[in-house]
């Protein structure tokens, strides 16, 4: 049976169910106000012969899935405690070579020398390119005629420095350098072709030649 007094509301147990209640007033929306802490959850079966009411109240409803309890704050404290921040540990940190205003001016004043280095640098467009040729003394111009079989061209020169033939007939010319001259093998000039000794041909001793056919003219201008 529900008893309304005042604008408070009690719920008072039957034969068979009893509610836990609390005090309760009603606001202008007629709703429930809960005083003194303690909410209705549900009903509770006290029996035929109950005669009091069951009070269930929010402390003893289960706590959310992973909420700390008790026991696991106590397991907190306990690291805490066991292992807490020490002046020791603090000195070691303290001790770590982190940077300091020192190394920083150090680090800056390395940078600025660099620039230093780096500006004052002898750069290619502050230096002039001097050419290591040297002047080289061309020997009066020579000719000559090669035939079928291979023979001296030009001689043994320890003073050369380097040598120009050009074939000037309609004939296959090959040379040899300090070799028998074979024909169409080794370097071999087309009809008014031009050989230049180079580095990577420079000798100095003889020059044979051979040509396809007979009296096969050549210039030449050997260098010392």
């Amino acid at each position: 049976m529900n008893i309304v007094t005042d604008g408070l509301s009690f719920l008072q147990p039957t034969a068979n169910y009893v509610w836990s209640t609390s005090l309760l007033a009603w606001d202008e929306m007629e709703q429930p106000i809960i005083s003194g802490g303690t909410i209705v959850v549900g009903s509770v079966n006290q029996g035929t012969g109950g005669a009091s009411a069951w009070l269930i109240t929010a402390s003893s409803l289960p706590l959310p899935t992973g909420a700390a309890t008790q026991t696991t704050l106590a397991d907190v404290l306990a690291k805490i405690i066991t292992s807490p921040a020490t002046e020791a540990k603090q000195d070691t940190l303290i001790a770590k070579d982190f940077a300091t205003q020192t190394t920083l001016a150090l680090i800056k004043a390395k940078t600025d020398n660099l620039d230093v280095a780096l500006s004052t640098r002898t750069k290619s467009t502050d230096t002039q390119i001097v050419s290591s040729k040297v002047a080289l003394t061309a020997s009066v111009p020579a000719s000559g005629s090669v035939g079928t079989s291979s023979a001296e061209l030009v001689a043994t020169n320890s003073n050369r420095k380097s040598l120009i033939i050009k074939n000037i007939s309609i004939n296959t010319i090959s040379l040899g350098l300090g070799q028998t001259a074979i024909l169409n093998a080794g370097l071999t000039l087309a009809p008014y072709e031009v050989w230049t000794m180079n580095e990577y041909t420079f000798v100095t001793g003889a020059i044979n030649a051979i040509a396809s056919d007979v009296t096969s003219a050549v210039s030449i201008q050997e260098f010392n």
